[in-house]
């Protein structure tokens, strides 16, 4: 059963670049959320995608129509719910082609959306709001927000290590495996030669004895 890896990103994000100078250029969508939206549903709809990954594009798309609403009013939170995207389409292309997900994975499935669950928990009351209330509550939320954005950015970094670690253990695994073969087929080769010395050191003695 394919669980979700391909080889290009399931959602068509570009990297992030190194800014120089002081100030960052405003991160702002690649894609228009009804795109983004239409992915997610793909991907939530799919029925060879295991159930937490469902769970959590789930949560995402919630967030998605909640930020439909409160975006206007701030561009925060819509830059947090593209973070939020972008999180998601890592761990979507971290899951191998085979039956078991890691159990790292889980892990960060489950705490990814229990953070978009939080999100959508502080943010759903405002949208709910009308436009000027709305703004007077998001920006007392505005900690809040950045709060969310550090721990979403944290969890993105902390994946990404642990999947670099986890493939440079597996590439040692890969060596060892490698050098115990190599380390075999010198001693066969060494065998060899030992038994080639052998036959003809009997062979000198048969036809001495002859």
């Amino acid at each position: 059963m394919k669980l979700g890896l391909s080889s290009t990103r399931f959602f068509p994000i570009p990297r992030r670049k190194r800014w120089k100078g002081s100030t960052l250029p405003n991160p702002k969508p690649h894609l228009t959320w009804d795109a983004i939206r239409t992915s997610l549903e793909v991907l939530n709809g799919a029925a060879d995608v295991c159930g937490p990954l469902k769970s959590a594009t789930g949560a995402i798309i919630a967030l998605c129509n909640i930020v439909d609403r409160v975006a206007a009013c701030d561009s925060k939170t819509e830059q947090l719910a593209f973070r939020a995207v972008t999180l998601l389409d890592t761990i979507y292309n971290s899951i191998p082609e085979q039956d078991t997900i890691p159990s790292h994975l889980l892990q960060s499935i489950a705490q990814f959306e229990l953070v978009v669950n939080e999100i959508i928990t502080e943010i759903e009351p405002t949208a709910n709001t009308r436009r000027i209330t709305r703004v007077l509550r998001l920006r007392r939320t505005e900690s809040r927000i950045a709060e969310f954005t550090e721990r979403l950015d944290s969890a993105a970094e902390a994946l990404t290590i642990k999947n670099m670690t986890l493939h440079t253990m597996s590439l040692v695994r890969i060596e060892d495996k490698v050098e115990t073969v190599s380390a075999v087929a010198t001693a066969l080769e060494h065998s060899n030669t030992l038994l080639h010395d052998q036959v003809k050191s009997l062979q000198l003695t048969v036809v001495f004895l002859a």
